[in-house]
């Protein structure tokens, strides 16, 4: 599957408006005053395992399971996006996200809606591959 026996994924979802988020910056970064509970994307997708837990969406045991949760979120906003990816999200996109996922990569996909509205979904990986991070349910230690 992975580089860990005991990896399981994350989801995040974010949607709000472009210029909120770029009002709010700084709460995309771990230093920022209000990071942990503020929930603005963070810059490192990885990042999303030190929100609060009110941000964590769910969790699955498969790369598969995560990736089908994204598409379920896709679909809910497809008519709404503004530039359509170019790959198609139930085969291609699908297929690479799970892969990326299982070889221990986080995933997020990222829509312009109209409205000025942005969406991110995003699959994080734990534990994780970028940094040594608590599980946000803390029934799996940090670590690999």
């Amino acid at each position: 599957m992975g580089y860990s026996p005991i990896m399981h994924f994350h989801g995040y979802y974010w949607r709000g408006l472009r210029a909120r988020r770029q009002k709010e910056i700084d709460d995309s970064h771990p230093d920022g005053p209000r990071f942990a509970v503020s929930d603005i994307p963070p810059l490192k997708i990885c990042h999303w395992l030190r929100k609060s837990p009110p941000m964590h969406r769910g969790t699955w045991e498969t790369a598969a399971a995560g990736v089908a949760w994204m598409v379920r979120c896709h679909d809910g906003i497809a008519d709404l996006v503004v530039e359509p990816s170019p790959w198609n999200t139930t085969e291609d996109l699908r297929g690479a996200t799970t892969a990326a996922l299982g070889a221990g990569r986080d995933a997020c996909w990222n829509y312009r809606l109209h409205g000025g509205e942005q969406v991110f979904t995003a699959v994080v990986c734990c534990p994780n591959l970028w940094e040594d991070l608590a599980c946000p349910l803390k029934k799996h230690p940090p670590g690999r």
